[in-house]
């Protein structure tokens, strides 16, 4: 009986796995060797968050064949300029740090590789200090090739030209133009891989929804992407056997693009920042995205035979988590960055208030709603940094202290004490003198979604989600709205005064 139960086990387990080799088989073929007609369009969605096909080259499954070589495409996603994880809950991964030592040891496989990023490396916010450690962060990386994002622009065109050059990073742009009319990068390149070429080329969407107005400097323009396709791909042809497209586009877009370019064999997306668990298969087109930050790094492994056909072996994600040791160099670079922001702060915003107070000011007049504020993780975010190890580290100041940067901000837990922590000013940015000045009813403003991504976006709370955790800050339940302060409360700060004309403040 035990016999007979194993050997059904064998057939069921023999079954499941000729299933998943009949989807790899279905995954896998160049344009040439592809001969169906009708569009197989699909794609797996996430189950508990993530998911995961792995890989199974040479395992049985989908074995290489005699006179086969095997390759891999290794790819990230947006790093928004996070050199290393801030460590807040839900996100001790990723960042260049851990992501580059997935990177190397798929490189200690020894089988031939292409690295490439398809854009936004830079930071997303304006942090001058920030963007050359990245720079030089990202020299070390050894990408051959990085698709121009719209955050590569924020410290403006003519730096990003200049740290490009002094780092020598492979920029890629088929379809951005400067002042001049010049390409702002490189459109494409070839490289060689296990004996056959690979075209890797980028675009940027000209869809006036996919970026902000301010996305791209004053002067820059975009070339209808479409067209920048067909000619980059007139100009493949003959001449590569694989095409690579760095796409910082939205997920639709890549879609329709794959139906009407059947040509191009992969697209990893950038600017939309999804991940894509297992690869969206849209005609003869595999369609890829690594999510943000670093936490994961995507690789795609080919099988390529002696005439020049690519077969698609598999995909996998390698995980950049907790556990994952840091690369030694890129974490001096990050020290060397966090020195040199502890004496030359950072501007993290341009909309706060002047005046940076403590929650302990807003408790006379609101004593049951800063009662409850002060059993939030908001009122115990410097408390969070203690527990981490980390109060050491500007980049984390400007989401766990008030004001850093500011003129009348957090400067450290020693000079300004009583502004460590998340105070009523980050939600609500008055000032100590809105009561004389009769706008006590603005503090019931409702807040927006931006205001919180500040600091709860993707790269730092991959796992936020606005309409469900603005409950636990939310204090509407709470019936006290305002009273009159004390006739003896001094607890106010004066303003800082204007200097006078000669002389100091």
């Amino acid at each position: 009986m035990i016999y007979r139960c194993g050997k059904i086990l064998v057939v069921l387990v023999a079954l499941a796995l000729a299933a998943v080799a009949v989807y790899l088989g279905a995954c896998s073929g160049s344009p040439q060797q592809d001969s169906r007609a009708a569009e197989d369009e699909q794609e797996n969605p996430l189950v508990s968050g993530r998911q995961f096909q792995p890989h199974v080259a040479g395992s049985g499954l989908v074995a290489l064949r005699p006179g086969e070589t095997e390759a891999m495409i290794v790819y990230s996603g947006p790093t928004h300029g996070l050199i290393e994880a801030c460590g807040c809950d839900g996100n001790i991964s990723g960042g260049l740090t851990k992501e580059l030592t997935v990177v190397n040891r798929l490189r200690q496989k020894g089988l031939p590789m292409l690295y490439v990023h398809p854009g936004d490396l830079l930071p997303y916010e304006k942090q001058p200090i920030k963007l050359k450690f990245v720079a030089e962060a990202a020299s070390h990386m050894g990408y051959d090739a990085i698709g121009v994002g719209d955050q590569e622009f924020r410290g403006g065109f003519d730096r990003l030209r200049e740290l490009a050059t002094q780092h020598q990073l492979p920029l890629l742009s088929e379809n951005l133009r400067d002042v001049n009319g010049g390409r702002i990068a490189p459109g494409h390149v070839i490289k060689d891989l296990a004996g056959i070429k690979v075209g890797i080329f980028s675009v940027v969407s000209d869809q006036w929804y996919v970026f902000d107005k301010d996305a791209f400097p004053e002067g820059i323009t975009i070339e209808p992407t479409r067209e920048a396709i067909a000619k980059v791909l007139a100009e493949f042809d003959g001449k590569v056997d694989f095409i690579v497209l760095l796409s910082h586009q939205d997920r639709s877009i890549d879609r329709k693009v794959a139906r009407e370019f059947p040509e191009i064999n992969l697209i990893i997306g950038g600017h939309d920042e999804r991940m894509i668990t297992s690869p969206i298969r849209v005609g003869r087109t595999l369609i890829l995205n690594a999510g943000v930050g670093g936490d994961y790094v995507g690789t795609v492994y080919l099988a390529i035979d002696p005439s020049g056909d690519v077969r698609v072996l598999a995909h996998e994600f390698g995980v950049a988590s907790g556990v994952v040791p840091k690369n030694e160099k890129l974490e001096e670079i990050y020290r060397r960055y966090v020195k040199e922001s502890k004496t030359q702060p950072e501007i993290y915003s341009d909309d706060d208030p002047d005046l940076f107070q403590s929650s302990k000011t807003c408790e006379p007049c609101h004593k049951k709603i800063y009662q409850k504020f002060m059993t939030t993780k908001h009122a115990q975010a410097w408390q969070t940094l203690e527990k981490a190890r980390r109060t050491g580290e500007p980049e984390c100041w400007s989401c766990h202290a008030m004001g850093f940067g500011r003129k009348t901000g957090f400067k450290s837990a020693r000079q300004t004490p009583d502004l460590a922590n998340i105070s009523c000013q980050s939600c609500h940015p008055v000032m100590h003198d809105h009561n004389d000045l009769e706008i006590k009813a603005d503090l019931d403003f409702a807040l927006n979604q931006k205001a919180c991504e500040r600091c709860h976006n993707a790269v730092r709370s991959p796992d936020f989600n606005y309409w469900e955790d603005i409950e636990e800050v939310d204090h509407h339940d709470v019936e006290e709205k305002s009273n009159d302060p004390p006739p003896d409360y001094k607890h106010w700060r004066a303003l800082p005064e204007k200097p006078k004309a000669g002389g100091k403040s």
